[in-house]
């Protein structure tokens, strides 16, 4: 009898305990593995070894993994020395999860992968609030926050970060080089020296994955460091431009090396090696500010006092068993309340996450739109193209159609590309921002709307002059997504979401049309609306 009442109240807890963990891991287990694959793009390579799928990639949060671990060491280290009363809110942290929750369900619906990710942490605050209430809120709330450093930005975030920061390195490292007597120069992002030289700023060497790792650790060293109050936000307002700064300095590097040897000695092993050595420099960099600061401090008679973290708060002899009372919290209603919006939020998630109506895709398009066509009165002959292993990885998609369409006499080249992206916008991206990358100048940006025909109305789109090294080129693009087309992306992007909600067709994809080194601005712009008007009647009559 003295069993069969003990029993319940030793395993009550660790079966809360255990559905909680359940739960979350029902919740957040393939935002989990959507996160391993951004931290890791060369996971599913099982050509390469282990160590070559962790390495390889060119991912920008390999440093994913340890955040976790420091958030949970962290964790540990205060529920263990820290005083922590339990003090549940359940109303206040039962709102918090319901929000949380509700978010979730929104963006499992829209496929807004990175939404799922940042929301752990709402809900995570959420579920401490109920089972232990405030105090413990603020005494974890730097590893709850440190959690969101794991979680990788939306793509188009990441690929336009990518890009300012590699012209911002490549303008800064020429003239940093030409300062110190080494003759160099740049477009877009590619830098050329004497004798023919030539080094390409890629995406490694933009500095964001440095920045990126740098924010995260660099909060945790302003965390942890001798300073307080507003000087550890001084700290934290320093991570950004000394990563800049220091990935500057690693460009200028490579351009000396290269200016001294050659191109092939520059992007080998130095390359391969700097971005270490960099990362350490950072640190230093900001260890030396602290230093300097705490140095200033006492020279102007303001010492600072230098104390342990946590000293105020530290559990004592009077804080005995709260690692009882901490673990049995979960033996409540609120606890077992909890463990069942976990499990009702995951079948929910995972029902709204199945993959949408898609009815777009290239091998429709690609019977679509045939390979000779009539465009103001020019008999024109396709000719397919095919992406580079490279293209395809920075676009998420290798359902594609990319041909070029020349005459008979060769004199007019059009180029067509119809880039979709089924569940997954990653691939419809701003055609500027290429453009760009590739040291074309924009001289011109004008929202124009194209007659679609048969019952089309009015197609919108945009339209780009372009001046390149080769010559002046000329863009008309457009955005389709599900029925509609925009020359919007953030317009495009709103659409996909809103149907991708309501369940209906969210094939999307990006209709380039590109006319290069042409002489008169005036024909190329009529051949180019006039292969628009072709290429889309044609498709939109193929595909819903």
């Amino acid at each position: 009898m003295l069993k069969i009442g003990y029993m319940p109240s030793k395993l009550g807890p660790a079966l809360a305990w255990a559905g909680i963990g359940l739960g979350m891991t029902l919740l957040f287990g393939g935002t989990f593995v959507d996160m391993w694959a951004a931290w890791f793009p060369a996971w599913n390579r099982s050509a390469l070894s282990f160590y070559e799928r962790l390495t390889k990639g060119g991912g920008y949060y390999t440093h994913g993994p340890l955040v976790l671990v420091v958030s949970l060491a962290m964790s540990a280290m205060i529920l263990r020395h820290v005083r922590i009363e339990v003090r549940p809110r359940p109303k206040l942290g039962g709102a918090i999860v319901g929000v949380g929750v509700f978010l979730y369900l929104v963006a499992c619906s829209a496929d807004i992968a990175f939404g799922r990710g940042f929301l752990v942490v709402c809900i995570l605050v959420g579920m401490v609030m109920i089972l232990w209430g405030m105090n413990a809120v603020r005494r974890l709330w730097f590893p709850l926050v440190f959690l969101l450093f794991m979680v990788p930005l939306h793509s188009m975030m990441i690929m336009t970060l990518n890009f300012n920061l590699k012209m911002l390195a490549a303008a800064w490292a020429t003239k940093a080089a030409k300062a110190i007597g080494v003759m160099a120069s740049y477009s877009g992002s590619t830098l050329f020296l004497a004798d023919g030289k030539k080094l390409v700023v890629g995406d490694v060497c933009s500095g964001l994955r440095t920045m990126v790792s740098l924010v995260a650790f660099g909060s945790l060293y302003a965390y942890v460091c001798k300073l307080k109050g507003a000087w550890r936000c001084a700290i934290c307002a320093m991570i950004v431009p000394v990563a800049v700064v220091s990935n500057c300095l690693r460009i200028v590097l490579l351009i000396i090396i290269a200016h001294i040897w050659d191109t092939e000695v520059a992007t080998g092993l130095f390359h391969d090696t700097s971005g270490i050595v960099i990362f350490i420099l950072a640190f230093l960099f900001m260890f030396g500010i602290e230093k300097c600061i705490l140095s200033a401090r006492r020279r102007l008679g303001w010492p600072q006092e230098i104390l342990p973290l946590f000293h105020d708060v530290r559990r004592s002899l009077h804080d005995a068993g709260q690692g009882k009372r901490l673990y049995a919290s979960a033996q409540s209603t609120r606890g077992w309340v909890t463990v069942a919006v976990l499990f009702a939020a995951a079948m929910a998630g995972s029902a709204m996450s199945q993959p949408k109506r898609n009815l777009w895709n290239g091998k429709v398009a690609a019977k679509a739109v045939p390979e000779q066509l009539d465009i103001c009165g020019q008999r024109m002959q396709g000719m397919d193209i095919t992406y580079s292993p490279e293209v395809i990885e920075q676009l998420g998609t290798s359902d594609y159609v990319a041909r070029c369409y020349a005459n008979d006499q060769g004199d007019i080249r059009i180029n067509m590309d119809i880039i979709f992206s089924e569940d997954n916008r990653r691939g419809v991206h701003p055609p500027e921002i290429c453009i760009l990358g590739q040291g074309g100048e924009i001289e011109g940006r004008e929202a124009i709307t194209i007659d679609g025909g048969d019952g089309m109305g009015d197609i919108s789109c945009t339209e780009l002059l372009v001046q390149s090294r080769s010559g002046r080129n000329l863009y008309v693009f457009t955005y389709k997504s599900g029925e509609s087309y925009t020359g919007s992306y953030g317009w495009h992007q709103a659409v996909t979401i809103w149907k991708g909600l309501g369940g209906r067709n969210v094939g999307t994809a990006l209709v380039r049309i590109s006319i290069n080194n042409f002489n008169s601005e005036r024909e190329a712009r009529k051949l180019a609306r006039e292969m628009m008007r072709t290429v889309i009647s044609r498709v939109s009559a193929a595909l819903p």
